[in-house]
């Protein structure tokens, strides 16, 4: 019994030990850029960098949401709407300012309300 009780106290010691049992959760951010349309080019490198960086700055601690928001107010809108609602990122980011501008909080009712 004592020898039961002991391994049971190993396998319990074990599994705390183990990195994922003190890992913090991750923070999922959302990233709303131009992946087609005329800005399409800009958009899909700003993708790739933060993709980068995520990976190889960040050792991967974000979990990345990305949508395309044409740079264009209304899909920027509609995009911050499922990235806050949909997804529950913790922050969302804009490649564009008019897309930013329109989906930002504000007196007129908005994405993030």
């Amino acid at each position: 019994m004592n020898a039961y009780k002991l391994l049971l106290a190993l396998i319990f010691l074990s599994c705390l030990c183990t990195p994922h049992a003190f890992a913090t959760p991750r923070l999922k951010v959302g990233l709303s850029v131009p992946l087609t349309g005329p800005n399409a080019t800009f958009g899909t490198d700003l993708k790739n960098i933060i993709q980068y960086a995520n990976r190889v700055i960040a050792d991967n601690k974000y979990d990345l949401v990305i949508e395309d928001d044409h740079c264009d107010g209304k899909s920027a809108l509609s995009v911050a709407q499922k990235l806050v609602h949909v997804d529950r990122v913790s922050a969302v980011f804009f490649a564009c300012d008019t897309a930013a501008l329109t989906a930002a909080p504000g007196e007129k009712g908005d994405a993030t309300e």
